[in-house]
Parts: structure tokens; C-alpha cells; sequence
């Protein structure tokens, strides 16, 4: 189940490479890299990303939770079809803000 996440997770990444970034925030318990996706618009460096206010959505803290990884896919993909057709309040809002999104926290428990 989680190999899917994981290729969504990549697809995102490499369809979106100059507003979202992959990276992994470290390893869990068993060695398995904890995804995170950081989506700004319009940032040049990491340092003015790093400089605006953040969001995070997290899911599946917990094993069994497979409904809370969806969410932050939810809110991700809304907020990059509200970029891609010019939505004005998720424009205005990728340009002022940067959120970051670990779908599944406890990758082992989910695994």
C-alpha cells in the first residue's frame, strides 16, 4: 500500500519541480526515509522560504490510520489546482505562505 503513496509522493515532485520539493525529514526506527513535500511559489532561495510563515499537514501518525494520509493530499492537490487555474486566494496564498506536507508520519506503523 505505502509504494503507492510513495510514487504519488515522487509523481508530485517531478510534475511540479519549481513549486514543490521533495525531501525527507530522516529515517524512522526500521530506516525507512519520512517524505516531505514543501510547496512555495515564487521563492528564490531556500532561505526566503524558510523566512515566510509555514503550514504543516501531517498524517497516519499511527498504524491503522490509512483515511489520514489522504488529507494532506487533499489540501496539496487544492491548493495546486487553485494555482494551475488561477484561483486568486491560493495564488495569493503559495506567494505569502509555504506549507509542507508529511502524508505519513509513522511510515513503519503504516508500512
Amino acid at each position: 500500500m505505502w509504494s503507492d503513496e510513495q510514487a504519488l509522493i515522487q509523481d508530485i515532485a517531478r510534475e511540479f519541480p519549481g513549486i514543490v520539493k521533495l525531501t525527507s525529514i530522516g529515517k524512522s526506527f526500521e530506516g525507512r526515509d519520512i517524505d516531505m513535500l514543501t510547496l512555495a511559489v515564487g521563492s528564490k532561495s531556500a532561505e526566503e522560504t524558510a523566512a515566510r510563515s509555514s503550514m504543516l499537514f501531517t498524517g497516519a501518525h499511527h498504524p491503522r490510520e490509512a483515511v489520514s494520509v489522504q488529507m494532506p493530499f487533499y489540501i496539496l492537490f487544492k491548493a495546486l489546482h487553485g494555482l494551475i487555474h488561477g484561483d486568486d486566494f491560493w495564488t495569493q496564498q503559495l506567494r505569502t505562505n509555504t506549507f509542507h506536507f508529511i502524508p505519513v508520519v509513522n511510515i513503519d506503523g503504516y508500512h
